[in-house]
């Protein structure tokens, strides 16, 4: 297939997406597990901190949880004194709201200019064209799945400068990190709205998405080890073992004992060579929020490049592997 075609260009911009939001999100979160915290229950602090007394379902959309993840992450965050529940004119229903702690772990977490987070390895690169190129095609995809609600959390999560500290930083750049912020919700609504829908679909074929993702990185990377799996997919060490595991145990990966002591090697079998086939010529047809993507045409292969330049300098480098290996 010509890697010009509409088709290549859609699984790319899938791909560089996908990669560059885990990245950022990975050292995000390592950032933040600093303070006792962790990203997830942050982000529903900095939703309180927009929207004091929000409900749980809307937390649950604009944070792209399942109302379950939600619940759970309130149960932390109370009993870390993080939030409260304030009493409405009825007494019959609550509201959520923070807690003075709750303020102050907001404060703490910001992001400063010497904190090593990929996000920041992306400022100054791209001109505000090429950002904007980038904010409007993401805002096009996620619109047409009625994510409106989640600009108005992200213009008021760059208002109320919950996310960084920018004492250090200059005005411009001020505006660009900004930018930034914004280009990175997007991506990441964007991932998880595909990830939510395509979970759904791989269940009939006894699969989980995490298992979908193990395999493509196995196919990229012929004899990979269990640990190197790990990093390439942003999981501990112990999860990679697990997606490992289940995959061999539905004869869709292979191992191999390594020349080194106690080291095995994992290849993909013929039967997750014709999973994964299949997924990208039929699965991936199924979801809308990329099928609209298909207006773009020749624009798509501006962005990803923009896209795969940004996770060069993020250090996602392998990621071209991936893409042109799978595809």
């Amino acid at each position: 297939m010509k890697r010009n075609d509409m088709a290549f260009q859609l699984h790319s911009f899938y791909n560089l997406s996908r990669y560059l939001f885990l990245k950022i999100e990975y050292t995000y979160n390592l950032e933040v597990e600093k303070y006792n915290i962790t990203l997830p229950q942050l982000r529903v602090l900095w939703i309180l901190g927009c929207f004091p007394g929000i409900s749980q379902d809307r937390i649950a959309k604009i944070g792209c949880w399942t109302p379950p993840t939600v619940s759970d992450i309130i149960k932390i965050l109370f009993q870390k004194n993080l939030i409260y529940r304030e009493e409405t004119s009825n007494k019959k229903t609550h509201t959520l709201k923070l807690t003075s702690l709750g303020e102050e772990k907001i404060l703490e977490t910001k992001i400063k200019k010497d904190s090593n987070i990929a996000l920041l390895k992306l400022l100054n690169n791209f001109s505000y064209e090429e950002l904007d190129l980038l904010f409007h095609t993401f805002k096009f995809a996620i619109i047409t799945e009625d994510n409106k609600y989640i600009l108005e959390y992200i213009e008021r999560l760059n208002e109320l400068e919950l996310k960084f500290d920018f004492n250090d930083f200059t005005s411009k750049e001020k505006d660009y990190i900004k930018k930034l912020v914004f280009i990175y919700n997007l991506v990441r609504i964007f991932v998880l709205t595909i990830q939510t829908k395509h979970s759904s679909i791989l269940v009939d074929f006894n699969l989980t998405y995490p298992q979908l993702r193990a395999l493509n990185i196995i196919k990229a990377f012929p004899h990979i080890t269990s640990s190197e799996l790990s990093k390439i997919g942003f999981w501990s060490k112990s999860t990679a073992n697990l997606i490992a595991r289940n995959l061999y145990k539905k004869q869709l990966i292979c191992k191999q004992k390594g020349t080194v002591k106690n080291s095995i090697h994992i290849n993909i079998s013929d039967k997750g060579e014709s999973i994964l086939s299949y997924d990208i010529k039929n699965n991936l047809q199924h979801i809308d929020i990329i099928n609209t993507l298909k207006n773009l045409n020749n624009e798509l292969i501006y962005v990803n490049s923009i896209l795969s330049t940004m996770n060069h300098l993020v250090e996602n480098d392998l990621i071209n592997n991936i893409i042109l290996r799978t595809y």
